[in-house]
């Protein structure tokens, strides 16, 4: 009777030890995971930070680097702009965003709203036009870092994926 009893305690504290390395290990996880969103987030501020200098100090060329897979999005964009741009009274505004909300109607301007704590948006003082997407739309994909953007200086400025 008493062998039954150990065997028992001993189950018992074995799944509360497994359940505890489940519980750290899912921390820990967790932890990486914000850390590396924060990071992307970053690179994310200073590339775009880059590129509206460049533009703005009338360069013709700018590579950019990081962060790998997220979007640069001009906005308005066929009339359209997100709240992110919208709310501080931004009439044009240049963004970059980890996910791309494009539905086959067009744009899903309310997921880029609601979704904006994902993205990085700066004022630009005229209207960028970016060409050379992979589609054809107002947005340009960051892969296979070094990417060339060549930027014409007008009345609208230019920036298109070499």
């Amino acid at each position: 009777m008493k062998r039954g009893f150990l065997l028992a305690e001993e189950t018992l504290k074995m799944i509360l030890a497994l359940i505890s390395i489940g519980i750290l290990a899912f921390l820990l996880f967790s932890l990486y995971g914000s850390r590396q969103d924060a990071a992307e987030r970053e690179l994310a501020e200073e590339t775009l930070g880059h590129i509206v200098q460049e533009i703005n100090a009338g360069a013709t060329q700018v590579e950019i680097y990081n962060p790998e897979g997220w979007w640069l999005i001009s906005w308005p964009h066929e009339g359209l702009i997100p709240n992110s741009c919208s709310n501080l009274g931004w009439g044009d505004c240049l963004c970059i965003f980890e996910k791309r909300f494009w539905t086959y109607t067009g744009y899903d301007v309310e997921k880029y709203s609601e979704d904006s704590t994902e993205g990085v948006c700066l004022e630009v003082s005229s209207m960028i036009s970016l060409e050379g997407g992979d589609d054809g739309l107002g947005e340009v994909k960051i892969v296979n870092p070094p990417l060339v953007l060549s930027i014409e200086h007008g009345e609208e400025i230019v920036v298109r994926k070499n």
